[in-house]
């Protein structure tokens, strides 16, 4: 199948080179610098799987500009563009979505596009009836950050709406995908993005819940580890997913609880707005116990939220400075994804030598053996190493 995909960032590039095994791809992006690299056939993204595909293929995706991607016909549209959330509107911004979809309705050639983008709920369903010329389906994924090239190769689940093209698409990443008997559910647009917003909402509930317990046990000078590690061992709540941390921040789940919180405008709903708060007062719980070291200056070891990845969109380190500053403390970066000198106003600092002997406290959401040798000014709420 010939394959255009729009958005080469986290959702549509590890897709784009799922599929490439045994598809021509096409993937439209925006960013002049990620055409580029793709195109010179370099990964674009820095993940430990994506690296060793590389070392033993050879991609062939063709990287072209939005304008020039409806130039010809392809069997299947796959759009895996951003949608910010705006807190005015409370709604995601599916602007660039309807853009793309009103050019391939406009081709008039009952095209089939599949929305990988996390979308409002009743979206599919309202541009179904807005362009008729296209079969649309939703298809939500549920990729890790750090891991997208993995999961992609081995989903948990593939949840899609119920066109009559969805089983082609089922079939289409079962046969390149790593993982057999692919389970599959088809259900309404509505449904199947509800699954997303509710899952992600479950996660994000999930990394509050255990952050709420570290809070209580500092609190209280208990053993977050033990208190953990004896809650967990119920076979019904499992012994994953349980490591606390600065908060939950990335890409996806600080608007996508927004998002589903917005939905039960007219719905009796406490939960989901706690889960909200919440995350807030982790960041401000955090904040405060650095405060109360009386550092001079704070030392940010990586802004990333996780190990393997190079995302810090929304990472909830960043609210952590915003605190620290307003306390009159002076902040210093060390992340090498960062070019720049200066970021957000804090100084980068490129030397992790001199970022360990400058810092009084070192804060870290997930800790690295390049603070082994400073461990004494290490401040983090890593319990497990892992997550």
């Amino acid at each position: 199948m010939n394959i255009l995909i729009f958005g080469a960032g986290y959702v549509g590039y590890p897709l784009a080179l799922m599929l490439n095994k045994n598809n021509p791809v096409d993937i439209a992006e925006v960013d002049p610098l990620k055409i580029e690299i793709i195109n010179l056939e370099k990964p674009l993204l820095e993940e430990s799987e994506i690296q060793s595909f590389f070392d033993t293929s050879q991609p062939s995706i063709n990287a072209i500009a939005f304008n020039k991607a409806l130039s010809k016909q392809y069997d299947i549209y796959i759009i895996a563009t951003p949608t910010n959330y705006d807190d005015e509107k409370n709604y995601f911004d599916t602007t660039i979505i309807e853009d793309i979809l009103e050019k391939i309705d406009n081709q008039k050639q009952n095209s089939y596009v599949v929305i990988k983008s996390t979308v409002p709920i009743g979206f599919t369903s309202q541009m179904r009836m807005r362009y008729t010329n296209i079969i649309l389906d939703v298809c939500p994924e549920f990729i890790r950050e750090g891991v997208s090239f993995y999961d992609n190769n081995h989903p948990s689940r593939i949840v899609i709406s119920d066109s009559e093209n969805a089983q082609t698409f089922i079939d289409l990443v079962q046969a390149n995908c790593e993982k057999t008997n692919l389970s599959s559910v088809i259900m309404s647009p509505d449904e199947a993005e509800s699954v997303k917003l509710f899952a992600n909402t479950y996660l994000a509930l999930r990394v509050s819940y255990f952050n709420e317990l570290d809070n209580f046990a500092i609190s209280r000078n208990l053993n977050t580890k033990k208190i953990i590690s004896g809650v967990s061992s119920d076979p019904r709540i499992g012994n994953y997913y349980n490591n606390p941390s600065f908060g939950y921040g990335g890409y996806c789940l600080p608007k996508d609880t927004k998002q589903l919180k917005s939905n039960f405008a007219d719905i009796p709903s406490d939960l989901i707005q706690a889960v909200i708060d919440s995350n807030d007062s982790r960041k401000k719980f955090i904040a405060d116990e650095i405060i109360k070291k009386k550092p001079q200056l704070v030392g940010v070891y990586r802004v990333v939220m996780k190990e393997g990845s190079n995302n810090f969109r929304s990472s909830s380190i960043l609210d952590v400075l915003k605190i620290l500053t307003h306390a009159g403390i002076q902040v210093v970066i060390y992340e090498p994804v960062i070019n720049e000198d200066i970021f957000l106003g804090y100084e980068v600092l490129k030397d992790i030598n001199i970022f360990n002997e400058k810092s009084d406290v070192i804060i870290s959401n997930r800790v690295n053996d390049e603070l082994a040798a400073v461990q004494d000014k290490v401040y983090s709420r890593d319990i497990f190493n892992k997550d």
